[in-house]
């Protein structure tokens, strides 16, 4: 299990897995709907996906997306860090 802060350096590598998990902390998705909210091309999103599912911050069930409390964590330490 990664410490707190090698899970945010590696979310934070990529802007557009903060947009990810912005997205699903309000509300759970399927990839397609991501895909528009975000304004990432599906392809990106996929390799995104997984890496957050890698890191345990997301995960998929019956086709959707949704935040972990370990992702929860992450992006309430996100913000705090950005405000």
């Amino acid at each position: 299990m990664k410490a707190m802060e090698e899970l945010i350096g590696h979310i934070t590598s990529n802007p557009n897995k903060i947009k990810v998990l912005e997205v699903l902390n309000k509300k759970n998705s399927d990839v397609k709907a991501l895909s528009k909210a975000t304004r990432i091309p599906p392809k990106m999103l996929e390799r995104i996906i997984k890496e957050l599912k890698a890191d345990g911050v997301i995960e998929e069930k019956n086709g959707q997306l949704r935040i972990t409390e370990k992702g929860f964590k992450a992006i309430t330490s996100l913000r705090g860090v950005r405000m």
